[in-house]
């Protein structure tokens, strides 16, 4: 069978990159697979894999000391085009590649034992293994296959204080394909950086599992639940989620209101004690930590959830709405990233800012009531709609094939 290497940040351990799974479902059937994740953050995630998937720890395990940063830095920085050396220099790019330098140094180190003519390099982030694997093809290996993902936070390069990725440009002349997982982000790479074109850039959109169920909107006279998804860190801006929640709360406190969130994060401890201080009489917060993706749809329907919130800085497509849309839940959001190519005000509610929400947040609210109830229930058919047609695993398919009709 055809073999891939996937580096990964740290799947299979820790909890992040928990959407792989299902796409490694779909691509053992087509190929055997090596996965090499490049740390370890957090245990070893107890996941059912196929037998044709092995896991190659060699860098993962490999102790980090601040000088191996400080020596690894140094020598990718000579070998860097837009090196720091050169004049090229801001505080926030130093950190970028200080604290990814070791793992460039690594993985190309990891590839000059490794690397093979007969093998597809797959990175599921543009980022530090993109780089090795430019790095490596270049100096050693004019012949190797690589391909890339990206996503969100390895597109848009503000949200690391960035002007630019220093690293992209360098990928472009040898990379045989990079996708976005959005058209919003192939765009924004297109027209930002020199040297991708249709011949090495194609979108490819993530996906998950179809789901039977839709969640009934039967009397929000007596209760209203809403319910969001992600780490609690600054650009998933989940205080502001329950800011908007616990004002919709107090405008409607002859109701009950229940706002569960799924994921946890540095910012875990802050947002519970903001929860505690100022939390309305009628809003019921749960913060549920993290939960494994095979169980969060569940909770959707165990808890009746009517509606889904991300009020993000900045996404992709995150992986959260698919999840809510599967089951049929309207998603209330801001216009950001590529978030308008998932929801819309036919199937959601969205808004260009936070200031435009709550600007707007009476009609919304008359919107989330049973006076409005045939009007949720098309939007509650047209969410799981868009998941169905637009987010399933058959994107994996197409993925696949499209890497096998261009490669081999």
């Amino acid at each position: 069978m055809r073999k891939l290497v996937l580096f990964t940040t740290s799947y299979p351990f820790g909890k992040g990159e928990s959407f792989l799974t299902q796409e490694l479902q779909i691509l053992s059937q087509y190929f055997d697979i090596n996965i090499v994740p490049t740390k370890k953050n957090g245990e070893y995630r107890k996941v059912s894999l196929p037998e044709n998937i092995s896991i190659d720890n060699s860098i993962a395990n490999m102790e980090v000391s601040f000088l191996d940063r400080v020596t690894s830095f140094i020598k990718i920085e000579t070998s860097s085009q837009s090196n720091i050396f050169k004049g090229n220099c801001s505080i926030p790019l130093i950190k970028y590649k200080l604290a990814r330098s070791i793992y460039v140094y690594r993985l190309l180190r990891w590839l000059m034992e490794n690397g093979s003519k007969d093998v597809i390099y797959y990175s599921y982030w543009h980022g530090p293994a993109t780089y090795a694997l430019s790095l490596y093809k270049k100096k050693y290996n004019n012949n190797l296959i690589y391909i890339s993902k990206a996503h969100g936070g390895d597109i848009y390069e503000y949200r690391h204080r960035l002007t630019r990725f220093p690293w992209l440009d360098s990928i472009s002349d040898n990379i045989n394909m990079l996708y976005p997982i959005s058209s919003e982000g192939l765009v924004y790479i297109k027209d930002k950086y020199n040297g991708f074109s249709s011949n090495n850039l194609s979108t490819s959109r993530l996906g998950i599992k179809k789901s039977n169920f839709r969640i009934n909107y039967n009397n929000l006279d007596s209760k209203v639940v809403f319910a969001s998804c992600s780490s609690i860190i600054s650009v998933k801006r989940v205080f502001l989620i329950y800011q908007f929640v616990n004002d919709f709360a107090k405008q409607n406190s002859n109701i009950a209101v229940e706002w569960l969130h799924i994921g946890d994060g540095d910012l875990y401890n802050e947002l519970q004690e903001q929860v505690n201080k100022t939390r309305t009489h009628n809003l019921q917060v749960d913060l549920l930590g993290f939960i494994d993706n095979d169980r969060v749809k569940e909770i959707y329907i165990e808890r009746e959830v009517n509606f889904f919130v991300n009020l993000s800085s900045s996404e992709g497509i995150p992986v959260s709405i698919m999840e809510a849309q599967s089951v049929g839940i309207p998603c209330i959001c801001l216009n950001v990233g590529a978030i308008s190519e998932i929801v819309n005000n036919n199937n959601g509610f969205i808004y260009e800012s936070f200031t435009d929400l709550m600007n707007n947040k009476f009609d919304l609210y008359s919107q989330l009531t049973n006076e409005n109830i045939e009007n949720l229930k098309k939007k509650s058919f047209l969410s799981k709609e868009s998941q169905r047609n637009n987010y399933s695993l058959d994107n994996y398919v197409r993925f696949a094939e499209d890497i096998i009709n261009k490669f081999y």
